[in-house]
């Protein structure tokens, strides 16, 4: 199966759970929640929903079990919604993408000397652009 193929279904499965999580879920335990990716096998029968919530570790874990109980319910609703030949198995999955690039920023931040102030910057550019002028000349 083309490759094109996959990546549209997958676009499509993500933004109709997503629309289908906001608008039509019910559930309080699922708060602010973020599709932020879909994947989806060769075969398109199953696909993995990445997600982010906003809160803490306890409202993480009820989201994704708010969702994985509503798997049925959204796998229905995507049926209606999308013309496949096969609607895929849904799963869920917490995206920590977000909290790694945070971690990877705090350890840059010890490690790297801090930059120079903005002053700085801009005199140093000022006799950059002097120096290039009095070469021109």
């Amino acid at each position: 199966m083309s490759t094109q193929r996959i990546e549209r279904v997958r676009e499509l499965i993500k933004e109709e759970v997503s629309r289908i999580i906001q608008f039509d879920l019910r559930d309080p335990r699922i708060g602010m929640v973020t599709v932020t990716d879909a994947t989806v096998s060769v075969d398109l029968r199953h696909a993995r929903i990445y997600f982010t919530v906003l809160g803490d570790e306890v409202a993480r874990g009820a989201c994704l079990e708010a969702l994985n109980h509503a798997r049925k319910f959204i796998r229905c609703a995507l049926a209606e919604n999308v013309r496949l030949k096969y609607i895929p198995d849904i799963t869920f999955e917490f995206d920590n993408t977000i909290e790694r690039a945070m971690r990877i920023e705090q350890l840059l931040a010890e490690v790297l000397p801090p930059t120079l102030p903005a002053a700085e910057d801009e005199s140093g550019a000022e006799n950059l652009a002097d120096s290039e002028e009095s070469a021109g000349e």
